[in-house]
C-alpha cells in the first residue's frame, strides 16, 4: 500500500512539474492592423518574438539583409541599401505610395514598417535588456520597437490579462528609425 501511494505521489508530481507553464499572449495590432504576439517574459517583459518583428520590417527568413543581431543588440541598415539588395535578389515586390512623400517604396511580403534610416532598435543597456533568448528562441522588448516607431512615451501594460490586445497608434514621425507603412 506505501509503495503505491508513493508511485502515485511521484506520478502526480510528474505531471505537475512536466506540464507545459502557461504562457500568456496578447495580439498587438498597430493601427488597427495585426502585427505579432506579445508574451510576457523574465521577469514580467513584454516581448515579441523577433522573427515576427524581422518579417514586419522586410527582412527574409534571416534577419539579413535589413536588421543585424550581435548579442543582444540589435541594429537596423538603411533603407537604400536593403532596396538595391532585394532588386538583385529578386524578391517579390509590392508597391504603394505614401503621404508627403515623391517616391514609391517597394515592400516584401508582410512588410508594415519602413526603414527611415540606420540605428539600434535594441540597444542591450541599462534601460532595455535587449533582445532576450529564452527556449532558444529569440524575443526584442515590445518598448524597443515603440521607441524605434517615436513613442518616447512611458506605458504601462501591467493590468493586461491573458490574452488582451494591444492597440498602439502611429502617426508618422521622420525622427523615428522605423516608420509604419500607411496604406496597405
Amino acid at each position: 500500500m506505501k509503495k503505491l501511494l508513493t508511485l502515485a505521489l511521484c506520478v502526480i508530481g510528474f505531471i505537475l512539474v512536466a506540464a507545459p507553464t502557461a504562457v500568456e499572449y496578447h495580439p498587438v495590432f498597430i493601427n488597427g492592423k495585426p502585427f505579432a504576439n506579445a508574451v510576457v517574459i523574465q521577469g514580467g517583459i513584454l516581448a515579441i518574438p523577433l522573427e515576427e518583428f524581422a518579417k514586419a520590417v522586410g527582412a527574409a527568413v534571416t534577419l539579413e539583409p535589413t536588421l543585424t543581431l550581435q548579442g543582444n543588440r540589435l541594429s537596423v541598415r538603411e533603407a537604400a541599401s536593403v532596396a538595391l539588395k532585394y532588386k538583385e535578389a529578386g524578391a517579390p515586390e509590392k508597391k504603394i505610395v505614401q503621404p508627403n512623400a515623391s517616391a514609391k517604396i517597394k515592400l516584401a511580403p508582410g512588410q508594415i514598417f519602413h526603414v527611415q534610416h540606420s540605428g539600434v532598435i535594441s540597444p542591450g543597456s541599462a534601460n532595455s535588456p535587449g533582445i532576450i533568448i529564452q527556449g532558444g528562441k529569440a524575443f526584442i522588448p515590445l518598448d524597443d520597437v515603440r521607441r524605434a516607431l517615436g513613442d518616447g512615451s512611458v506605458r504601462s501594460f501591467t493590468n493586461l490579462k491573458p490574452g488582451d490586445a494591444i492597440r498602439l497608434n502611429f502617426a508618422r514621425n521622420q525622427n523615428s528609425i522605423i516608420a509604419v507603412l500607411i496604406g496597405l
